[in-house]
């Protein structure tokens, strides 16, 4: 199967997945033929990619480490944590806990432990808030965390921009916009974020840190309290990592809507701005920008799709080509890009493969 942006999907295609919206309902089953009036459907919903049944990568199961019933459960859940904070009720922790406790387990068993993220449209808070947990745990298991030190990371991503949802609309709509998130009301999301934490008892004092401190910068030019090098916790450098990449592959309005390949390129750029060394170091290894399933572009011209992901070359993964220079269909051959160095990806392809 394929990943497939609705925008110039034709309709006939298949669904090789079911498509859920953001409360983790089931829109469309499995098997289920696209219609033009499903494909508006969908667009309504904001979804902005299905995976498509094809026969030429009937191999291919989807993401390596993060089950499809862990990413639903996280999504919905910040969505839930994110509303209760809105109307000011109890905030769901205990399903939380439990949302991010799935997660970690779920990379702890797969040996890559690499996390690739698809941001082909819009992300919305709740889907950022999942996505940074994700690469988070990833980083936290190359930096060799246990267990218990991974729930309280990956919570603390799914946490991080808890206060955007305690700000009034007009600095919530910035703050969770690209970049709007430097207006001086919007930047009150981390004070907030970090009070909520701190009254909640099933919240611990390193998720409010990481609430508090995720626009923290190592040189002083983070806010809310301008803190160096050496006062950042270490989960908060992590998270704030986590954070950038997510805003900057995201499509507008709530991100940057980079090529996954330039959104790497930037980080590589920041190293030691960002965060320490070691921490973007990190992240790149085990953060794919190309996760499988998509259809991507190499330098050679050839249309691919990766289907695995390897550690320690999240950037260069088994890709299967299958159209040449010319647009037409292929032999499917399979590369490994962390042995040929003749190939590299240069984005992602548009349209059906």
């Amino acid at each position: 199967m394929i990943r497939q942006q609705l925008a110039g999907l034709k309709a006939s295609a298949q669904l090789a997945k079911a498509v859920h919206d953001r409360s983790g309902k089931v829109l469309l089953n499995a098997g289920v033929e696209l219609k033009a009036e499903y494909l508006d459907k969908l667009r309504q919903y904001g979804v902005s990619e299905v995976w498509i049944r094809d026969d030429r990568l009937a191999d291919v199961a989807g993401d390596e480490s993060i089950s499809d019933a862990s990413k639903i459960d996280c999504v919905s859940t910040a969505a839930a944590v994110f509303e209760a904070a809105r109307h000011e009720t109890s905030l769901p922790m205990t399903a939380a806990h439990e949302a991010i406790e799935a997660a970690v387990d779920d990379v702890l068993a797969d040996p890559a432990h690499v996390v690739g993220i698809s941001a082909t449209g819009p992300t919305a808070p709740e889907e950022h808030a999942a996505h940074v947990s994700w690469m988070a745990i990833a980083v936290g298991v190359e930096r060799r965390m246990n267990r218990d030190d991974l729930c309280t990371l990956g919570l603390a991503g799914l946490l991080h921009d808890l206060g955007i949802a305690l700000l009034p609309p007009e600095a919530a709509e910035a703050a969770a916009s690209a970049r709007g998130e430097r207006r001086g009301d919007a930047r009150q999301h981390t004070v907030l974020g970090f009070k909520a934490l701190v009254e909640e008892a099933r919240a611990s004092a390193t998720v409010a840190q990481g609430a508090l401190q995720h626009h923290e910068r190592p040189d002083g030019s983070g806010f809310p309290k301008g803190l160096r090098e050496g006062k950042i916790s270490a989960v908060a450098q992590i998270v704030a990592v986590a954070d950038e990449y997510g805003g900057l592959v995201s499509a507008p309005p709530y991100g940057e809507g980079l090529e996954p390949g330039e959104a790497v390129r930037r980080l590589a750029e920041r190293d030691g701005q960002l965060a320490p060394a070691p921490v973007i170091e990190a992240f790149l290894s085990v953060v794919a920008p190309y996760p499988v399933g998509m259809p991507v572009m190499l330098d050679s011209q050839e249309r691919a799709v990766v289907i695995r992901l390897q550690r320690g070359a999240a950037g260069r993964p088994v890709v299967r080509v299958l159209a040449g220079p010319d647009g037409r269909a292929t032999q499917p051959r399979d590369v490994d890009l962390s042995q040929d160095d003749t190939l590299a990806i240069v984005g992602r392809a548009e349209g059906e493969a």
